[in-house]
């Protein structure tokens, strides 16, 4: 019997995409905020941006444990602008998730045409596991990731 498909989005759910220019990387951030001024573009346009990003915490020891139930698809968008980072997403995976093996990751724009059950569930769990431990409730999450999927113990933090 396969396992049900779990897709889970990467920008902001398992990558720690900056929300703004001052959250960027600081390895980058003065030269992608003069790129951006004088381009007039986004710093989600800046080349090679996702290859400085980091994973969000607890993201791949919860796609670890999601792993043993679920066959993960990462369904993720690429800035159209932004060639670079069509392959700087398939680079961030194979880097940060190696455990998914190849051919795991779908780049679409149209991600609503994919059909997945769980598709919005890890986004809020994800939500939820970072509101929870800013505010030091940890053991919370476990609790809430065990009513909605049914893990006993996801040791994600």
């Amino acid at each position: 019997m396969s396992k049900p498909v779990l897709y889970i989005d990467m920008d902001g759910v398992i990558v720690d995409f900056p929300e703004t220019i001052n959250e960027v990387p600081l390895s980058i951030r003065d030269e992608c905020s003069r790129w951006c001024k004088s381009n007039q573009k986004h710093h989600s346009d800046y080349p090679r941006i996702f290859s400085s990003l980091k994973p969000k915490f607890g993201a791949v020891n919860a796609v670890k444990a999601l792993q043993s139930k679920y066959a993960i698809l990462l369904l993720s968008s690429a800035p159209w602008d932004n060639i670079s980072s069509w392959t700087d997403k398939r680079v961030w995976v194979e880097k940060n998730l190696p455990m998914l093996g190849r051919k795991c990751l779908i780049l679409s724009h149209r991600k609503d045409l994919n059909r997945g059950r769980f598709w919005s569930m890890i986004e809020v769990i994800m939500e939820l596991q970072r509101l929870v431990i800013t505010k030091g409730k940890i053991g919370f999450i476990l609790e809430v990731m065990n009513s909605l999927i049914g893990f006993k113990s996801l040791n994600i933090l």
